[in-house]
């Protein structure tokens, strides 16, 4: 039974990516796009505000810039299966801060929530591992860079894209 089940791990990674790649999105949005969109002369007054809310509570304000970074671009990324270890790690980080500064007050109810997200960022940071990636070709330096931050492209597989010379699909994680 076991043995059937592990079949299926790569789809249950998928699925915990694509459940905090819409989390962080949708926690991002608000902090990044403007209430009105775009149509206001004040493009960035979401991540200004919510860069001056962090400086609020005693972290340096650039650091709400990251934060929106790895929220909105990450959550984006994540959906995609782009760097999915480097967000991980960032949403992992930026989680741990979360409970640590602003929902710490409100003991365990409070914190449940970013608790389980990063929960999910730090299985997704650590599962890619060596046995994902057999036949894996790391063309050069920036292969070897993308396949360690979560970027995996399988060379030559059944069912990829392309017509001449080598196939490239990706890899599911």
């Amino acid at each position: 039974m076991s043995r059937w089940l592990n079949r299926f791990q790569p789809w249950g990674v998928l699925v915990l990516r694509l459940v905090l790649g819409i989390a962080m999105v949708v926690h991002g949005y608000p902090k990044v796009i403007p209430s009105g969109a775009f149509r206001s002369s004040q493009t960035f007054a979401a991540l200004n505000r919510f860069a001056h809310y962090v400086g609020t509570l005693g972290l340096p304000y650039w650091l709400g810039y990251v934060a929106a970074f790895a929220e909105f671009v990450g959550g984006i990324c994540l959906l995609l299966g782009l760097f999915t270890r480097f967000f991980a790690f960032l949403v992992t980080i930026e989680m741990l801060v979360a409970i640590a500064v602003v929902t710490r007050h409100h003991g365990y109810s409070g914190s449940e929530y970013p608790l389980a997200l990063t929960a999910i960022a730090f299985m997704l940071l650590l599962f890619l591992s060596d046995r994902w990636l057999k036949g894996v070709k790391a063309p050069g330096v920036l292969g070897a860079l993308l396949i360690r931050w979560g970027v995996v492209v399988r060379i030559g597989e059944a069912g990829t894209v392309g017509t001449a010379g080598p196939t490239f699909s990706w890899y599911i994680q």
